[in-house]
């Protein structure tokens, strides 16, 4: 039995769970207009809440469910307990579920009676075409899996190791595994190559399968270990434990897919990124969002982009990897169109949100979908910016260009945990009620048969949804992994 922290960063915080805290004691108590009125003002320490960890056996008593909306193949109310023995079943976790439009994978926790960390599993569900369910590939065999399949990584993986994350490409999938022995993270793709896949059909052999399970080719080593690996499209973010971001592949251009690049490395501490279509946020430890990418619906949430650019003689940045120094000084040029960067299709400019860090908020999570960012605070308030073309953002407005309070019908609600999905937004409020907004295609923001986008937050009206634990979100679907004491078939 083990005991570990979460690797996905060096602070032990795992960013795409709710952590298991919450509020508990809010002093002193403010009506949400009041707090409204204080914006742009410092706050004292004593008007942030305080958190603390409750013990999981209250909050795994006895169903556990995956409740799903929108366009999935698999089962939309799913007993977890089929998935695991009867002595798991208590001290289960869904702790992240991720999709593409072929393929899902979900990372599973089982807890001891002691609440250690026992072991960790994934499920995989959908196409395995391109081996990136990491199950042995047979292209003339099963590559369709109609329900959840348990990959089996004990055999592949000679040494001991407890899985950390998950993430998903349009046609690979990217595990983060701890080795134990060794306390590093390292990354194991889902993903059979080409060759391999022509080398089976070539000698035509119906009973031939092959590997799809292999290392990443990153060296950890030099980069003093992962902290972080995140994935959208074709293309993989990796932030190291020296502070460097390095990327490989890009979404609409492959020309760099085989060797990692490095795009920056930051002098000051990252906490965490995360990632949308064309865009990448990085929080720093000090409420600093640092933001690279395309900021074509103010992605970035910097209303006069220019003024934000970061400056590498600062104790912000150390100088990025371009192709000599002329490259590196026009960064400030306002009329440059080109820089003869890594990546064409992505712009390695750093620029500087400090919102937050002015206002002396403290940001509890940060989390992206498709051209929206949604951030939430230690003191309840969750802020959006960005695409708002669905209303993901909340309100009419098609672009949210800097960050901005999300209203909801309790003025007192406190939210505690967010989920960005492509293009909607969750929010898990103290109250236990779970709000959801922006694009209702393929019904996943839960309501059926609607044409019309839902521009404010909306509360869930589920019986199912009783106590939400984890929540998920895609390109076409919202999760929930809920347990209580209720009848499934209700």
């Amino acid at each position: 039995m083990f005991n570990f922290s979460c690797g996905c960063c060096s602070k032990g915080v795992d960013w795409d769970s709710s952590d298991i805290n919450f509020a508990t004691t809010i002093f002193p108590k403010e009506s949400r207009e009041n707090r409204i009125k204080k914006i742009g003002q410092k706050r004292s320490s004593a008007s942030i809440s305080v958190f603390e960890n409750k013990k999981l056996e209250k909050l795994y008593p006895n169903n556990n469910l995956l409740i799903t909306y929108g366009n999935v193949l698999y089962e939309k109310n799913l007993d977890l307990n089929a998935l695991t023995k009867k002595e798991e079943r208590q001290k289960l976790n869904v702790k992240k579920i991720v999709s593409s439009d072929v393929h899902s994978l979900m990372l599973i926790e089982i807890f001891d009676e002691n609440l250690n960390l026992k072991k960790t599993m994934i499920y995989a569900y959908g196409s395995n075409e391109n081996g990136q369910l990491g199950i042995d590939y047979n292209p003339l065999g099963n590559n369709f899996y109609k329900d959840w399949t348990l990959v089996d990584l004990r055999n592949k993986i000679k040494f001991e190791f407890v899985v950390e994350d998950i993430c998903v490409g349009d046609d690979f999938s990217i595990i983060v595994i701890k080795d134990i022995e060794k306390n590093m993270l390292l990354m194991i793709r889902f993903q059979l190559s080409k060759e391999d896949q022509f080398d089976i059909l070539s000698n035509n052999n119906n009973n031939s399968k092959k590997n799809c399970v292999t290392k990443e080719q990153f060296n950890i080593y030099e980069h003093e270990g992962i902290k972080q690996v995140e994935c959208f499209g074709n293309r993989i973010l990796v932030l190291t434990n020296d502070n460097s971001l390095y990327m490989k592949g890009i979404l609409y251009d492959m020309s760099n897919v085989f060797e990692y690049k490095k795009c920056v490395q930051f002098k000051n501490d990252i906490l965490y990124l995360t990632m949308g279509i064309n865009n990448c946020l990085l929080l720093g430890e000090d409420n600093t969002i640092y933001a690279l990418g395309h900021n074509e619906y103010k992605e970035f949430g910097i209303s006069n982009i220019e003024e934000q650019l970061g400056d590498s003689n600062s104790d912000i940045l150390v100088k990025k990897n371009v192709n000599n120094d002329d490259d590196y000084n026009n960064l400030n040029n306002k009329n440059l169109k080109t820089t003869n960067f890594v990546n064409h299709n992505f712009n390695e400019k750093v620029f500087i949100n400090t919102f937050f860090k002015e206002r002396g908020l403290t940001i509890k999570k940060i989390s992206t979908g498709a051209r929206h960012t949604m951030v939430l605070c230690t003191n309840g308030e969750l802020y959006c910016f960005g695409d708002n073309s669905d209303g993901q953002c909340s309100g009419f407005e098609k672009v949210i260009n800097e960050p901005t309070l999300i209203e909801f019908e309790d003025e007192d609600e406190f939210i505690i945990d967010i989920k960005a999905g492509f293009n909607h937004s969750i929010a898990k409020g103290l109250s236990r009620k779970v709000y959801v907004w922006g694009d209702s295609t393929w019904e996943k923001i839960g309501i059926k048969q609607s044409t019309i986008d839902q521009f404010d937050p909306l509360e869930i009206n589920d019986m199912k949804i009783r106590n939400v634990i984890n929540m998920f979100a895609g390109s076409m679907f919202s999760g929930f992994f809920t347990s209580g004491d209720f009848n499934l078939e209700n």
